[in-house]
């Protein structure tokens, strides 16, 4: 099963548990792809094949417990869900335009370049949708990240400078942006317990229904 194709099958799963053998348990999706957790804590598909995916993954299911599955061939139980952000951002590009005029060009500048990052930062925050995302961090995110800017000044008698900025940021921009104000706390330390949990819990399986 290829990455792409694994992660977003595998997020959008509806779990339903049911027994296979007396100690085994097997995982349907959706769409008919079974998964088969066995009691020593090793995963295949229901055909019998190693499972081939490129990044770990977990599952809701009954009892509010979650299901790691590894790319290992381990699954256990894990406290908290794994979320790969590429998957969670819902944009695959933000626009953020400012406006001011001015008599001093730089101060035109200056405030034109001020409201096009406020107008990007608002929208990809939405963008980020349920990323763990430390607001505070949002605006020099993106001052850092690669992205495209573009100006336009014009002198009017009588007024000053009118200036106008562009702030454009693809999607790979946008993960950058994730990737720099997302909070590690939680995450870095799920991913160092994994391995661990998903083997030492080896008794317990999810609720067939």
């Amino acid at each position: 099963m290829k990455s792409q194709t694994a992660v977003k099958f595998f997020l959008a799963l509806a779990l339903v548990c049911s027994s296979l053998l007396a100690k085994d348990m097997i995982l349907t999706t959706l769409d008919g792809q079974k998964i088969v957790l066995h009691e020593d804590n090793t995963w295949t598909f229901q055909n019998g094949k190693r499972g081939e995916i490129d990044q770990d993954f977990t599952v809701p299911v009954n009892g509010g417990k979650i299901v790691l599955i590894a790319t290992d061939g381990t699954w256990g139980f894990v406290e908290k869900e794994i979320v790969h952000q590429e998957e969670e951002v819902k944009a695959d590009s933000v626009v953020g335009n400012g406006h001011s005029v001015n008599k001093d060009v730089m101060a035109a500048n200056a405030e034109a370049q001020k409201l096009a990052l406020a107008q990007a930062t608002a929208k990809i925050k939405v963008a980020l949708g349920k990323l763990k995302i430390d607001a505070a961090k949002l605006s020099d995110c993106i001052k850092r990240a690669e992205k495209d800017v573009t100006k336009k000044e014009d002198f009017k008698q009588g007024t000053g400078w009118d200036v106008s900025v562009r702030v454009f940021l693809d999607r790979g921009s946008i993960l950058a942006v994730a990737d720099c104000a997302m909070k590690k706390d939680d995450e870095a330390a799920d991913s160092t317990k994994k391995a661990a949990s998903a083997k030492k819990k080896p008794g317990k399986k999810p609720a067939a229904q």
